[in-house]
C-alpha cells in the first residue's frame, strides 16, 4: 500500500486521480487532522458510496441464502430417501430436517429485515 504522506500536506485528488470524487471526499473527511472536523462512522455510511454497495450486497447474500436453503433441501430429500432406505437412522433426518426448517426462516427473514 502506497502512503499518501502527511494528509494536510497533499491533494487527494492528485494522488487517487482513479477513485471516484465520491470515495476522495470520504478519504478527506477520514483524514482530517482535527478529529471534530471528521465524520462520525454514521456519516460516512450514509453516504451514497456506500448504501449504493450495501444495496448490491444484501441482494447477492439474500440469493446466496436462497441457493443454500434450496441445495440443502435436496440433500435432505435424498438423506430422507437413504433413511427409507435403511442407509441412515430417523434421529439423522429429523435433525436435517430441523436445519431446513432454521435456514428457510432466516431466507424468509431476510427480505423483510431490509424493507
Amino acid at each position: 500500500v502506497k502512503m499518501l504522506g502527511n494528509p494536510s500536506n497533499c491533494i487527494i485528488e492528485q494522488k487517487l486521480p482513479e477513485q471516484e470524487e465520491e470515495a476522495r471526499e470520504i478519504l478527506k473527511g477520514c483524514l482530517a487532522i482535527d478529529p471534530a472536523q471528521r465524520p462520525e462512522c454514521t456519516q460516512i455510511l450514509n453516504r451514497k458510496y456506500f448504501l449504493s454497495a450495501t444495496k448490491g450486497f444484501m441482494a447477492d447474500m439474500q440469493e446466496i441464502i436462497k441457493k443454500d436453503a434450496e441445495e440443502f433441501q435436496m440433500r435432505t430429500k435424498s438423506m430422507m430417501q437413504a433413511s427409507k432406505a435403511g442407509n441412515i437412522s430417523t434421529d439423522q433426518v429429523t435433525h436435517l430436517q430441523t436445519i431446513l426448517e432454521d435456514k428457510q426462516e432466516v431466507a424468509a427473514a431476510e427480505p423483510q429485515a431490509n424493507s
